[in-house]
Parts: C-alpha cells; sequence; structure tokens
C-alpha cells in the first residue's frame, strides 16, 4: 500500500511547486512593473 501514498505525496508536491511558481512569476511580473513605472517616471 505504500506506492499509492507515494504518489499522493508526489501530487502534493506537484502541486505545491506550481503554487510556488506562479506566485514567484507574480512577484517578477509586480517587479518588473514597478520598475517600468519608476523609470517612466
Amino acid at each position: 500500500m505504500p506506492k499509492p501514498l507515494l504518489l499522493k505525496d508526489y501530487y502534493t508536491l506537484d502541486a505545491f511547486a506550481l503554487i510556488l511558481a506562479s506566485m514567484v512569476n507574480l512577484l517578477n511580473i509586480a517587479i518588473i512593473n514597478l520598475e517600468s513605472g519608476f523609470v517612466h517616471l
């Protein structure tokens, strides 16, 4: 029975990694927008 547990763990890890990556992407976009805004100012 350890195989389904391992698969579940991998799926949760993948979901967590996806959420982290999307948050980092949003942060990068926000920083780029801020920098371009400062450049325009």
